[in-house]
């Protein structure tokens, strides 16, 4: 939509723009806000405030759920304290994304994503063997003409009624 509209700029890493078309823009939200605005002059800002609103909303509650769900498994205890360090951690990044500029708030976000990231490549590695033996599994299955079934136990993958 940015493209088609027109609406952006390139900036030269050398110094000044490539691209000028919108004198002033800051980069970031603004860029969707005007090319929303084009067609419809009184939506732009509005509806990308509110889709922002609900985008961030939504990812926040769906990080946090994973996130307290990992910890929930590791802390086989169920000491409360973890998650309760986890909810004021949440609440305290929420709050200081919210004060900060957006820009370092998109910061924090990309090195929380990226830590994410790492942590589920690790997570991958770790857990090779016993994917690759569930993935032969079900190839064998398919080849004998079954409707696969996923058995935890034949797999070799303990403590688990689902997959």
């Amino acid at each position: 939509m940015i493209l088609f509209t027109g609406k952006y700029n390139v900036l030269n890493p050398e110094g000044g723009f490539l691209v000028e078309n919108l004198p002033g823009a800051k980069i970031g939200a603004e860029y969707t806000q005007q090319a929303i605005s084009s067609h419809f002059p009184s939506l732009g800002a509005g509806f990308v405030a509110v889709s922002l609103l609900f985008f961030a909303f939504t990812t926040i509650m769906a990080y946090y759920y994973i996130a307290e769900t990992n910890l929930s498994y590791l802390d086989k205890k169920g000491n409360k304290w973890a998650v309760n360090i986890l909810r004021l951690l949440l609440l305290f990044s929420t709050f200081y994304g919210s004060i900060k500029t957006a820009e370092a708030a998109w910061t924090l976000g990309d090195i929380g994503v990226g830590m994410m990231a790492w942590l589920n490549i690790i997570a991958i590695l770790l857990l090779r063997k016993p994917a690759m033996k569930v993935l032969k599994d079900y190839q064998e299955q398919r080849k004998a003409g079954k409707d696969p079934v996923f058995d935890a136990k034949h797999a070799g993958i303990e403590n688990t009624s689902e997959w």
